[in-house]
């Protein structure tokens, strides 16, 4: 199982704002500059709006880059040895637990709510008798 938690989408939303206020200069002012801003601030804007932060599997919690690639892995034994938190996820237990802080405002709650949900699966899982 994967649980992708993405950016909230309100940072994909500015950048759009920005991108189209700087199309909007660019045609009160006819400088090219507000084009080439347009367009990187469009291009963030898309890469926040469809891009994860963090993808959480049985295995590892990988932080990832916003253009691509993993910056950060935890491995885990269990998704059950993470803990869900308002400001981020601790990840293992006793002594060798290590806390990764994610802000509320960069993602999305419902992202972390379905992780929640799959962390509280995965404890289940493992208490049920085979």
């Amino acid at each position: 199982m994967s649980v992708a938690v993405r950016y909230h989408l309100a940072w994909g939303l500015v950048f759009g704002a920005l991108a189209a206020g700087n199309l909007a200069l660019w045609l009160t002012s006819g400088n090219l500059m507000f084009v080439a801003l347009a367009v990187m601030m469009g291009a963030m804007g898309a890469l926040y709006a469809t891009r994860p932060l963090l993808v959480v599997t049985d295995t590892a919690i990988q932080v990832r880059s916003l253009f691509g690639g993993t910056r950060r892995s935890f491995p885990l034994d269990d998704l059950g040895a993470v803990e869900v938190e308002r400001d981020g996820l601790v990840i293992g237990r006793g002594d060798a637990a290590r806390k990764l802080r994610v802000s509320a405002m960069f993602v999305r709650s419902s992202d972390m709510n379905r992780l929640a949900q799959a962390v509280r699966q995965a404890r289940a899982a493992a208490r049920r008798p085979d």
